[in-house]
């Protein structure tokens, strides 16, 4: 019997922060390892909420080197952002800082479209309402 992997919501909350700091926050994401760092306080919460499911994995080497930092200059304080940035390079503008856990969703699925292709790429959306859903499928990239 092989022990259970360490998952994302057995971290505390002030050693993911640290981790987090630090960009040595790796999540297995099955088909790729993706590695994570973040100096948004708010984001910490958020991302063991939503991930925490998620195995860390141990690895020395990540496909994905991402991270969501917060706005520069006067950003930083007034209207503050959130930047998402794959490899040190910030391929979309700022969001709110309140979305920033949206904003490394997006983000990582864009790194998969781009550069994870030689996987089955689907895509859909969702809605729900009570207890009732639908699943929209739709064509994965451009037609």
């Amino acid at each position: 019997m092989t022990a259970e992997p360490p998952r994302l919501r057995n971290l505390s909350p002030v050693l993911l922060r640290q981790r987090l700091a630090n960009a040595s926050v790796e999540l297995d994401y099955g088909a790729a390892v993706v590695r994570v760092g973040s100096d948004l306080a708010g984001f910490v919460a958020d991302l063991q909420r939503v991930y925490g499911a998620f195995s860390l994995a141990d690895a020395t080497f990540a496909d994905f080197h991402t991270q969501v930092r917060r706005g520069s200059g006067v950003r930083a304080y007034l209207r503050p952002q959130s930047r998402f940035l794959i490899d040190g390079i910030q391929p979309f503008d700022p969001f709110p800082r309140e979305q920033a856990l949206a904003h490394f969703e997006w983000g990582v699925n864009w790194c998969f479209a781009q550069r994870f292709n030689q996987h089955v790429l689907l895509h859909a959306g969702a809605l729900a309402l009570a207890d009732q859903g639908v699943i929209m499928a739709a064509h994965a990239g451009p037609r």
